[in-house]
């Protein structure tokens, strides 16, 4: 962890920022949260993640000015001397009532520089979580809100078998994600992914290669067993961006998967962040 962070509109050092016991994100978990991955000094699909930020704050009704907000991160960057990072950025309603309904709240925004870790996996496996995605209204359920217990519980019980992840389902009994990353499975070289609808977190990654991705992506409500009768499967977020899957557990079963489609997925997306970061170079 680098040794400035940015408070709203202020760069100061880790050691001089306070937050108060009485902070509703402490209180409540009354906020919300992104992950930005920093490439060669350049923050990747930030647009994608901006826009996520602001559709969570109006979802929230929190009222926040990210006025200058762009450059302000490109300020912290330059103030940790980082050009390979995780930029966490993290909203909270601020302080407020002690009851629910928060009164006369000044939101807080902190962000802050991450070294990436490097992966000591040298094999994707998935289980299947216990944990099922919460119903919540749509407009709540595409951000990434601070109140994430059920993904962090289901994260818990597949580092416990000694998985990378689990993959989660929501009330329907339909896959929908993994615990930290969107899912996508391949089956006749046709690619699948749960819909919005599903009740996912909508991905940057996911959005941006429904967008961008010269090949069709088809949008599925299935079961686990569609999944595990899948060619190839694969996982994204910001931070791994896309891994391929080598097998998902499920009732004491190794279901095993290739990689050929997958690899040329990859391939796409390390041109994309080439193309982005030229485009996107900071001076």
């Amino acid at each position: 962890m680098s040794s400035y962070v940015l408070i709203n509109k202020k760069i100061l050092l880790n050691s001089q920022v306070k937050i108060s016991i009485n902070d509703r994100s402490f209180r409540y978990g009354d906020g919300l949260f992104e992950t930005m991955k920093v490439i060669d000094g350049v923050i990747y699909n930030f647009e994608a993640h901006y826009a996520r930020m602001l559709k969570g704050l109006k979802a929230l009704q929190i009222s926040l000015d990210t006025f200058g907000f762009k450059n302000d991160c490109y300020k912290l960057l330059k103030r940790n001397k980082v050009k390979s990072a995780i930029l966490r950025v993290c909203i909270s309603r601020g302080e407020g009532s002690i009851g629910y309904l928060p009164k006369n709240s000044k939101p807080i925004l902190i962000a802050q520089t991450i070294k990436i870790a490097k992966s000591k996996c040298k094999k994707i496996t998935l289980g299947v979580s216990k944990q099922k995605l919460w119903k919540k209204d749509l407009k709540i359920a595409s951000c990434k809100t601070a109140q994430s217990l059920n993904y962090i519980i289901a994260r818990i019980e597949s580092s416990k078998k000694g998985y990378f992840d689990d993959i989660m389902l929501n009330y329907q009994n339909h896959v929908s994600e993994c615990s930290s990353a969107n899912i996508f499975w391949i089956k006749g070289g046709k690619i699948f992914t749960p819909p919005a609808e599903s009740g996912i977190v909508n991905g940057t990654i996911r959005s941006r290669l429904i967008k961008n991705l010269p090949y069709k992506i088809n949008f599925a409500k299935s079961r686990i067993e569609t999944v595990l009768a899948a060619d190839e499967v694969f996982i994204t977020n910001s931070s791994l961006l896309a891994l391929p899957v080598d097998e998902v557990v499920f009732k004491r079963k190794k279901y095993k998967f290739k990689k050929q489609l997958v690899s040329k997925i990859i391939e796409f997306i390390n041109m994309d962040i080439k193309k982005y970061c030229i485009k996107n170079h900071v001076l």
